[in-house]
């Protein structure tokens, strides 16, 4: 059995309590990598996953292209975002456990790359995903958190070539032991899922059809407890 993360980017949003009601009733504890305009835009979702038990990340304000930034301006993303988040758990009620980053499109800065890296880690961001995997696949150097697998369920509502056994094609076909293939035993995996009213739309419940189909093929989803605080790991 392969064994993965999941991680949603870019709400919250109008169904962000739908994605929460059906992932806690599974048992699934998803990482949430928020964008500050859509919680300005849905506050009462963002408090609710927080109270939730959902880890919430930095996934900066406007989700810009930081490879289209100057350095400042990818610095005053993070940290604009950094303050609605801490008001966030404030207002929650609740302790932030993980202080996590992912840059937009996965896009590390261009040439301000290595000083966006040297920042977060001055920061004090969580870094160093406990696993070989990671650190074999490359990952590992960075700060942010990246993904190993990309359901880019997105492209449903905007590529009429793109449909659901598009994804259910590139699923299956993540069985490269290399590439530390979605499907296969004995591996682990940081999946990626979006947070759009629009997919829903085109494809109701459309976070339910993966998870399920995914978990039917033998992904288990287990705790975020992969990080570290402070350099330190994280126990469950």
């Amino acid at each position: 059995m392969g064994r993965a993360y999941l991680t949603i980017d870019d709400g919250p949003s109008e169904i962000t309590d739908k994605i929460l009601d059906y992932l806690f009733g599974i048992g699934i504890t998803p990482i949430l990598f928020f964008v500050g305009t859509q919680v300005e835009l849905n506050y009462s979702q963002a408090i609710n996953a927080v109270k939730r038990g959902a880890v919430i990340g930095n996934h900066s304000y406007s989700h810009a292209d930081f490879n289209k930034l100057t350095e400042s301006e990818c610095i005053v993303e993070i940290e604009k975002q950094e303050i609605i988040l801490e008001k966030l758990y404030h207002d929650a009620g609740a302790e932030r456990t993980y202080k996590i980053f992912r840059f937009p499109y996965g896009h590390r800065g261009g040439a301000n790359e290595a000083r966006l890296q040297e920042f977060l880690y001055y920061k004090k961001f969580n870094r160093k995903i406990q696993y070989k995997w990671y650190i074999e696949g490359g990952y590992s150097y960075a700060m942010d958190v990246y993904w190993t697998f990309d359901f880019r369920e997105y492209l449903l509502k905007t590529e009429k070539d793109f449909t659901l056994d598009t994804i259910k094609d590139s699923i299956n076909a993540s069985t490269d032991p290399v590439a530390n293939g979605l499907l296969l035993p004995n591996t682990y995996n940081i999946v990626l899922m979006h947070d759009f009213v629009t997919t829903n739309q085109v494809l109701e419940d459309y976070y339910k059809i993966l998870i399920e189909y995914t978990r039917k093929n033998g992904v288990e989803y287990i705790k975020p407890c992969f990080l570290t605080r402070n350099h330190v790991p994280i126990s469950c």
